[in-house]
């Protein structure tokens, strides 16, 4: 049998698989680290809220939605563009860090060809796999990191200045 730990490449999952590694001490260390949970999460939050806004009507972004009573904690700030590897390569170069989590819809994931779909079968799942990616957001992200992908993400899309 094939070891479901075994992974040639990030998010190529060959079998389903659950994340249930918490032991003793883990929870001896969340324990202490709860009383910081709530001031990460508005330090998330906060960051969210700079980029939703520095982000409105940049180029072809299409920020994540707030549905309205929602107070999301924003584990990942998820945007789609049309071209996200060439938006993530012009970070890197800036040495901005972003990510694609999930890269892949489900119904294409190896661990479920089971299922028998195929490419196609989930036309918006695809689109929308292939248009999303991460921006850094985390607790304790400084004002300047946050300005420094603002910065970066908007010179992207306005070009080069010229004078």
């Amino acid at each position: 049998m094939h070891c479901a730990s075994t992974v040639s490449e990030k998010y190529a999952h060959h079998a389903e698989g659950y994340t249930a590694r918490l032991d003793t001490i883990q929870a001896v260390v969340l324990l202490r680290k709860l009383a910081f949970l709530d001031a990460g999460n508005a330090e998330r939050r906060l960051v969210a809220s700079r980029y939703s806004e520095a982000f409105a009507g940049v180029g072809d972004l299409e920020l994540p939605p707030v549905p309205a009573g929602s107070a999301p904690v924003w584990h990942l700030f998820v945007v789609r563009t049309g071209d996200p590897a060439e938006l993530a390569a012009f970070l890197a170069e800036r040495r901005i860090a972003t990510a694609r989590h999930y890269p892949d819809p489900v119904h294409l994931v190896p661990a479920y060809a089971r299922l028998g779909y195929e490419r196609g079968d989930f036309p918006r799942a695809e689109a929308h796999a292939r248009r999303v990616f991460s921006l850094p957001l985390f607790p304790g992200m400084t004002e300047a990191q946050v300005d420094a992908v603002v910065s970066a993400v908007r010179g992207f899309f306005d070009g080069p200045v010229l004078t």
